[in-house]
């Protein structure tokens, strides 16, 4: 199936939108007419760079999507760079819940009094304050989209 790529005019990023044709617009323009329809319908001019490319084409399609970029008339890939900054900001949301939880921990633990398990916690938090910063090495390393999508860091305990 073809589906339209552009590049949002607002945006000077490089991010893309992709949309797909519905059936019923497939059913009334063809395969190739939906995506000439749909370009024309949301009046996209010549610097938005808008193409139809066979869904196929496009690359991983992970959660990473936002890395997407054009390269070429038809081709779309993931800009690794941006790639693994998303997969920063993953880990970082991940973290953060993390963090909310340790705080339960912490409360719990200083209404029992258990220097042990503060001082546990007080680590634990530190290691994962830091993490963000003490991925990039490993992210830099990795080299496929797929391959970011899947990496998780090993969680302080």
């Amino acid at each position: 199936m073809k589906v339209l790529v552009y590049t949002r005019a607002a945006d000077s990023s490089g991010d893309l939108s992709i949309v797909y044709p519905s059936e019923s617009i497939i059913a009334q323009y063809g395969p190739t007419g939906a995506v000439d329809h749909l370009e024309a319908k949301l009046s996209l001019t010549a610097t938005m760079n808008p193409a139809g490319i066979e869904s196929d084409d496009l690359p991983y399609k992970g959660r990473l999507r936002n890395a997407w970029r054009r390269q070429g008339p038809n081709a779309v890939v993931v800009h690794m760079p941006e790639a693994r900054a998303l997969k920063t900001d993953l880990v970082r949301k991940d973290r953060d819940h993390r963090l909310n939880e340790s705080d339960k921990e912490m409360q719990r633990a200083q209404d029992k009094n258990n220097p042990a398990e503060i001082a546990r916690l007080k680590s634990k938090r530190e290691a994962l304050r830091d993490l963000p910063a003490n991925i990039q090495a490993d992210l830099a390393q990795i080299q496929t989209a797929s391959e970011l999508d899947a990496w998780e860091p090993t969680w302080p305990t």
